[in-house]
């Protein structure tokens, strides 16, 4: 059965995409990022595409699950009933 991607998947791995190509880029092309270490403008890229892809994937909305269908003659579940109500107190007296 084939399910479809999540809105919220398809957020997040396109803000990583993005996030990733663009600040790769401004690390190469900027003299203060560009003149630092290597692991140190790997740690700067990674920590920002982790950033954009959190930020994208929690403002994405929900994709809700499309419950499937029950076979022809299977018994239903009963919807769930209102909680009964307390009893009520004794007079004070």
């Amino acid at each position: 059965m084939a399910a479809t991607v999540e809105t919220k998947v398809t957020a997040a791995t396109g803000a990583s995409l993005l996030a990733g190509f663009v600040v790769g880029w401004l690390v190469l092309k900027l003299p203060a990022l560009s003149s630092l270490a290597a692991p140190l403008q790997a740690f700067i890229t990674a920590l920002i595409t982790a950033g954009f892809t959190f930020v994208a994937g929690w403002l994405a909305k929900h994709t809700p699950r499309v419950a499937e269908a029950a076979p022809a003659g299977a018994p239903q579940a009963p919807a769930p009933s209102a909680p009964e109500p307390p009893p009520a107190a004794p007079p004070a007296g």
